[in-house]
């Protein structure tokens, strides 16, 4: 079925100069048909940027689009939802020009994408799980080689042009006739030992085997599906009416994207993750991870529309791969950092493949591989020796047995003989030392970021590959340079400081210094503190001479408040080998400091261990109820930062306490300024890699309480594992409902303006159908009747994408001193979406690497006045309120804290998110650790930062 458009024909709109963008005719910067037809063939013509701004004006042009309803039906995988109209494009700020990392696809005409559907059935039992066919992506991939090789289906003169997501559906350029259902006899490459042309196991028995083994046969089936004209996409990317759309838009990009992997794809040295859109090429220098991982440098690839045009999005990528060589050394450095914990150890192996050089030899074979199950966990370590056959080893040796069977039929061997592959992708959550390797691999600067994408990502995908694999061969022509598009560098905001909000400072780099010792708006009474100190107690004597008077000093400076310290009971020593000592010398400890009258502890550690700030924060803030503030004594003396340092632990403790460190000029915050308008952050986060079985799930709302948007008071669940709709939001939303009302003498807010984070482009329908409803149940269940109902406006917000923005060479406005776009950045035309409100905001100051600006998009919009330049405004001004730091945030502070308040609760199932036992063990939701909120006297405070 090609796809169709709705409303008529797609209006055309207006050019400038002769034949401008015409859309019919004519070739486009060179470049070929391939596939579908000659080099000869018609293409669409490349768009200039004045006739994508012409198409993008038309489009929210009343005069042109004659309509008063402000939304549209966009097509999501689950149905069509409605979504608010672009109002307009913004006109606030400097005009700058940028280079974005995308490239224009220039399609040929005609070109028709066949799709078919492919079913495969396994002759191997332990293939199937719960009756469904389970491979692991890589197997698969081989399975789906082998298919596409011997198939006679594809095997036609004129070649038939082939490209799939080596999963379940396969493009071609023309229509295949279906035959019968085709058997491929499964090997490895090098491992090949009977006669591939065999289709059965009754056929490979008769030709005999000199190893007597019973390859897997996996038999496919096709199916047809859709016929995708490439045409009837265009022809809607290019209307100028609001009304039209293309029902086959998103089979159409999926087809695109597995066309435009199969190049990488069919590179036997390149390892595709992330549903074939990350490319790893193994030949690349590794990075060091530690704890038997290493970081591989690659590209990311993505087909996006937008107005006019189709557009593949290319990005630097970095993955942990495991570290290849002798499994030994592997075992050997993983136990180095995480202990001897055969448990843990056996689950970060379980699943990897591993070479077999003697196996290989004997059996006359190129390569002989094979997948650890696990390690032998069924001996203590309490003998000395143990017997293996007739042979005596030492305990370390037996527990070095690897599994490469099953469960049922164990293969053991050790691990010596064992060398561990090449390109094998970790889904392992990395550990702080190995995050923080893992971000310095991944750093690029603008620059060398920039020429990266230009060189190997251009290569990698075959953009100029005429009569290879690349994406001509289907028709598709991309333009091998990243586009230009138009931008916009916002004013930031004046900050206001002390009392009489008479200090001014200006945030023109995105940063500011407290230097003067400025003085915080709005601070609490004096409170009597506590520190103490772990571990470390030739510090307790200096500490009492030296941090903790310059703290209270920095703190008097900024108008905080001088707060009593006693030094009495300062040093705590923990055993960090028994969690339970530890929760009950925290617990004593800290039940101490509240029995003295003390209402916020300092807690100095040795070192940054994630374990004990989590005991520490659920301690403090769910059994105890105790504000903690935590720093590493490290930092404390560091010469250079101290001052700075202090500054922020001073700044944060006032929030805690209720405070308000800065505040802005009331026209810069509009509505929100006018103290009617409640602001909410909503995020989720889930378990990550390494957590036990069905672990919950986190969500955590955060709401201003006034026009400051200072104070930002939170709401956090536990909730069903990996569910990303917030499950009690209803009750969620009507406590910070109640909290504003307390603050404001019984007054509900007007508007209820919502930054919802972590939420993907497929699930925006889901935002609208359920949380949305959830809000107006909290409203209902709130105002009283006689009350008018709040105006609600929900935004998305996007960090998890690969669009990157970089300074034109002939604009200097543009840049900062980190050769990036200034602060304040945006961009709302040429690579947003066709028809979507959105638009993209780099609010932070970047020095360092190549910065990732936000992407929000508007799915929702009741609130009176909210246009695109106040939404722009307002956003990009809250990203100047994040309290705690004295720079702006690089989204806006709703969502920032909200996954901060998240990030809170991963300290509270700490256990759950890091297990180390039992790797079949499940988390007991019958009697959980913490399922919401924390100790009451903590509710309502700025607890988590």
């Amino acid at each position: 079925m090609a796809g169709k458009k709705k409303n008529g024909t797609a209006g055309n709109p207006p050019r400038k100069g002769k034949d401008a963008g015409r859309s019919g005719g004519g070739s486009s910067q060179g470049g070929s048909s391939g596939g579908n037809g000659s080099s000869s063939a018609q293409q669409w013509t490349a768009l200039t940027t004045a006739d994508v701004a012409a198409t993008e004006n038309a489009l929210v042009n009343p005069a042109i689009q004659g309509l008063t309803e402000m939304s549209f039906s966009e097509q999501t995988k689950q149905g069509t939802i409605t979504l608010p109209r672009r109002p307009g494009h913004g006109t606030q700020g400097l005009e700058v020009t940028l280079w974005a990392n995308y490239f224009d696809i220039v399609p040929a005409r005609n070109v028709v994408f066949h799709r078919y559907s492919v079913s495969v059935h396994s002759s191997r039992p332990s293939d199937l799980q719960d009756g469904q066919l389970k491979l692991a992506g890589r197997k698969m991939k081989r399975a789906f080689e082998l298919f596409i090789e011997t198939c006679p289906m594809f095997q036609t003169a004129p070649p038939t042009l082939v490209a799939t997501d080596y999963r379940s559906i396969i493009i071609t350029t023309k229509k295949v006739i279906i035959g019968e259902p085709h058997p491929v006899i499964y090997y490895e490459r090098g491992e090949q030992t009977v006669n591939p042309s065999a289709t059965s196991l009754e056929a490979i028995d008769s030709q005999g085997s000199a190893n007597q083994w019973r390859p897997t046969i996996y038999t496919f089936r096709l199916a047809a599906d859709d016929e995708l004209s490439l045409d009837s996409l265009m022809e809607y990317l290019r209307s100028s009416r609001y009304g039209d759309s293309c029902e086959t838009k998103l089979p159409l990009l999926q087809a695109l994207n597995i066309v435009m992997a199969r190049k990488p794809a069919m590179i036997e040295t390149v390892t595709t993750t992330s549903k074939n859109q990350k490319f790893f090429s193994m030949v690349s220098k590794d990075f060091a991870l530690k704890g038997g991982l290493v970081a591989v440098p690659g590209i990311f690839s993505s087909v996006r529309t937008s107005t006019g045009r189709l557009l593949l999005n290319v990005n630097t990528a970095t993955g942990a791969f495991y570290k290849p060589g002798p499994l030994n050394a592997v075992i050997d450095e993983f136990e180095q950092t995480n202990g001897q914990n055969h448990y843990g150890t056996s689950r970060f192996l379980k699943g990897v493949r591993v070479g077999l050089p003697h196996l290989a030899k004997k059996k006359g074979i190129e390569h002989k591989t094979m997948t650890i199950f696990g390690l032998n966990l069924n001996k203590s370590y309490n003998a000395r020796n143990v017997t293996v056959g007739d042979t005596p080893e030492t305990v370390l040796q037996y527990f070095r047995r690897v599994n490469l069977g099953n469960q049922a039929n164990p293969v053991w061997m050790p691990a010596e003989l064992c060398e561990v592959l090449r390109g094998q992708p970790s889904k392992r959550k990395l550990d702080a030392t190995q995050t923080e390797n893992m971000l310095s691999a991944a750093k690029h600067d603008p620059e060398p970021s920039r020429d990266i994408i230009n060189t190997q990502g251009t290569e990698v995908l075959g953009l100029n590959d005429e009569n290879a694999n690349g994406p001509q061969q289907f028709g598709l022509h991309v333009i091998p340079r990243m586009l230009i598009v138009p931008a916009r560098v916002l004013i930031p905001p004046k900050l206001l400081f002390d009392q009489h909000l008479k200090t001014k400072l200006d945030s023109y780099v995105g940063a500011w210094n407290l230097v003067n010792n400025e003085k915080v708006v709005k601070t609490v009474a004096t409170t009597l503190w506590k520190y103490v100190v772990i571990n470390q107690p030739n510090l307790a004597r200096q500490l009492t001479d030296t941090v903790v008077r310059l703290l209270a000093d920095r703190m008097a400076a900024h108008g905080i408040g001088k707060p009593l310290v006693t030094g009495r009971k300062e040093h705590l020593a923990l055993n960090l080998a028994n969690p339970d000592e530890v929760r009950k010398g925290l617990i004593k400890h800290f039940q101490f400091c509240l029995d003295e009258g003390a209402k916020a502890v300092v807690v100095i550690l040795p070192d940054k261990d994630t374990r004990m700030y989590s005991h520490i924060k659920f301690i403090g803030d769910c059994e105890v109820g105790l504000h903690t503030v935590c720093c590493i004594s490290e930092k404390l003396f560091k010469p250079g930062g101290q001052a700075q340092f202090l500054t922020n632990m001073a700044l944060k403790v006032n929030l805690k306490r209720g405070g308000t460190n800065w505040q802005l000029e009331r026209p810069m915050m509009g509505i929100v300024g006018q103290g009617k308008t409640m602001v909410v952050g909503i995020d989720v986060t889930h378990p990550s890699p390494g957590s036990i079985k069905l672990a919950p799930s986190i969500a955590g709302v955060v709401a201003s309480v006034d026009g400051t948007c200072a104070q930002w008071l939170p709401s956090i669940r536990a909730q069903d594992s990996k569910v990303e709709l917030v499950q009690q939001l209803t009750e969620m939303m009507c406590e910070r409902l109640i909290a504003w009302e307390r603050r404001n003498k019984s007054v509900l807010p007007s508007n209820i303006l919502v930054y919802r984070d972590g939420v993907s482009e497929g699930q925006y329908d889901q935002v609208l159908l359920h949380e949305s409803a959830a809000i107006d149940r909290a409203i209902s269940a709130i105002y009283r009747p006689k009350d008018p109902k709040p105006k609600v406006s929900i935004i998305i917000v996007g960090k998890r994408h690969h669009t990157r923005f970089y300074p034109h060479h002939k604009d200097s406005k543009a840049i900062n001193k980190g050769l990036n776009p200034r602060n304040g950045t945006v961009v709302d035309r040429a690579v947003t979406g066709e028809r979507l409100w959105d638009f993209f905001l780099q609010s932070h100051h970047s020095g360092l690497g190549t910065a990732r600006p936000a992407h929000y998009i508007v799915i929702k919009n009741d609130i009176p006045k909210m246009d695109v330049h106040a939404l722009e405004t307002i956003t990009h001004n809250l990203c100047y309120l994040y309290g705690p730091a004295t720079k702006a945030v690089s989204v806006c502070t709703p969502a920032y804290l909200a996954d901060l308040l998240c990030e809170r609760g991963r300290c509270y199932l700490y256990d759950a998110y890091n297990h180390v036992g039992n790797p079949d063990a499940e988390y007991d939701s019958t009697n959980p650790v913490w399922t919401h909120d924390v100790y009451e006297r903590l509710q309502n405070t700025m607890y988590y930062i």
